[in-house]
């Protein structure tokens, strides 16, 4: 990256002050959110294999393309938290020129137009962080909920198997209205699951919603570090400028 080659030519920059600007906290969450990413993918991936659901291959390649994209979106945050770090040490290539700070102190038009679109850049980003946060708190929320009843029919086994079929009988109507909805061609129920077979693969079926369970909540500590961390140098850094 330029800003990296910027701060490794500094001369006054100590060895210490070179690790300071390093984005720990935006490289920490990322590595926990593909992780956890993949943990619910495969605990996804378990379940439907035993309960019966089928999705459409457009629909698994979207669940994946989902995941890469937090990912990809975390890494733009990740530059972002080291450039601004840069511009808090004094050791950015462009400081005010990126960032778009003093628009009325630029040189010339062009510099004055650079400055107000990365002010606009900057807008974006923010607003996607908060976007992405409330992506990932409605995500991690719908994956608990679908981990919790996933579980609760799997403890209906030592209980009542009867009422396991009844839920089962459910969504099976639920599954034929469903199919005259824009969902009929993503999501398919096979109607010959029954409790013995829910039973049976119970094993796998508590192996696949614990792994949702603990991974949900983890991908959303991730990406609330991910944003905090953001926010704040975002932050120190426009006062730095500032002054």
């Amino acid at each position: 990256m330029y800003e990296a080659c910027c701060i490794c030519l500094t001369p006054y920059m100590s060895h210490k002050k070179c690790l300071s600007v390093v984005p720990w906290a935006p490289l920490f969450a990322i590595i926990m959110l593909s992780i956890t990413g993949a943990y619910i993918l495969d605990g996804v991936e378990r379940i439907i294999a035993t309960i019966g659901i089928q999705f459409s291959p457009g629909m698994q390649l979207g669940t994946r393309g989902a995941v890469l994209g937090a990912i990809m979106i975390d890494l733009i945050f990740a530059y972002s938290v080291l450039s601004n770090k840069l511009r808090i040490h004094n050791a950015h290539c462009n400081a005010e020129g990126c960032r778009g700070y003093r628009i009325k102190d630029a040189p010339h038009c062009c510099a004055k137009m650079l400055r107000v679109f990365c002010k606009f850049y900057n807008g974006v980003l923010i607003t996607l962080a908060w976007f992405t946060l409330l992506v990932v708190i409605f995500l991690a929320i719908c994956l608990a909920w679908f981990a919790g009843g996933v579980l609760l029919v799997v403890t209906l086994c030592g209980i009542s198997r009867p009422a396991i079929d009844t839920l089962l009988l459910s969504t099976s109507e639920l599954q034929n209205v469903a199919q005259e909805s824009v969902l009929g061609g993503l999501i398919y129920v096979e109607t010959g699951t029954n409790s013995s077979m829910v039973c049976d693969q119970s094993p796998e079926i508590i192996q696949g919603g614990m792994q949702i369970l603990v991974s949900a909540p983890i991908a959303l500590l991730a990406q609330t570090i991910m944003m905090l961390s953001f926010l704040v140098v975002w932050e120190v850094s426009w006062r730095h400028m500032k002054d």
